[in-house]
């Protein structure tokens, strides 16, 4: 019995973890040349990108497949896949 609970509170808190993330603020794609001055507007971090190209810097809440940057890339959460940066 205490096994089956633990395994309902497992699933129950991962879950309710999972929904807290807003999909309206994910995009297939992003290209930036500095935070700001972007695809994903005056607020880049609050979007996660699939695939982030920037061509000086950028800043984003996170990535899932491929972010390059020829200068930087400043990842709020955390990137999933390949990142690139030519510096920092």
């Amino acid at each position: 019995m205490k096994k089956y609970f633990l395994f309902i509170l497992g699933i129950t808190l991962s879950v309710s973890g999972y929904t807290q993330y807003n999909p309206k603020n994910r995009k297939i794609f992003q290209l930036s040349l500095v935070p700001g001055i972007s695809t994903n507007g005056l607020h880049p971090g609050t979007y996660r990108n699939i695939i982030s190209i920037n061509l000086l810097s950028g800043y984003s809440a996170g990535t899932d497949l491929l972010e390059i940057g020829l200068i930087s890339n400043h990842t709020e959460l955390e990137v999933r896949g390949l990142q690139f940066a030519g510096i920092a």
